[in-house]
């Protein structure tokens, strides 16, 4: 959810900004690291339901970026590059790969 105090007068944000103009792997790294700092952080500085709603917001956001970067024809890498094998750092992964034990 956009917060007003954040948007500009096209009710655009920061993170639309930097979604249209950092290159992928920028972006990428940006929401990986925001998400992280309130994951490390959750009820120590605002109480614990706030920020696992920020960590909601910020994945939410990520995840239609990704969408939008899909139908693009991104490679779906951290780095960008498209030739990482799966499990290597820096990959997205599979749905397959990302439930869990089978």
């Amino acid at each position: 959810m956009k917060q007003q105090r954040y948007q500009a007068k096209s009710g655009r944000d920061w993170i639309d900004e930097c979604a249209d103009t950092m290159e992928p792997v920028e972006f990428r790294a940006a929401m990986r690291f925001t998400i992280g700092k309130y994951v490390r952080r959750a009820g120590k500085k605002d109480e614990l339901i706030k920020e696992i709603g920020k960590i909601k917001d910020y994945a939410e956001r990520w995840l239609d970026y990704e969408h939008r970067a899909a139908q693009s024809g991104l490679p779906e890498t951290m780095a960008g590059t498209g030739d990482r094998s799966a499990g290597e750092v820096g990959t997205v992964p599979t749905k397959a790969d990302n439930q869990g034990a089978a």
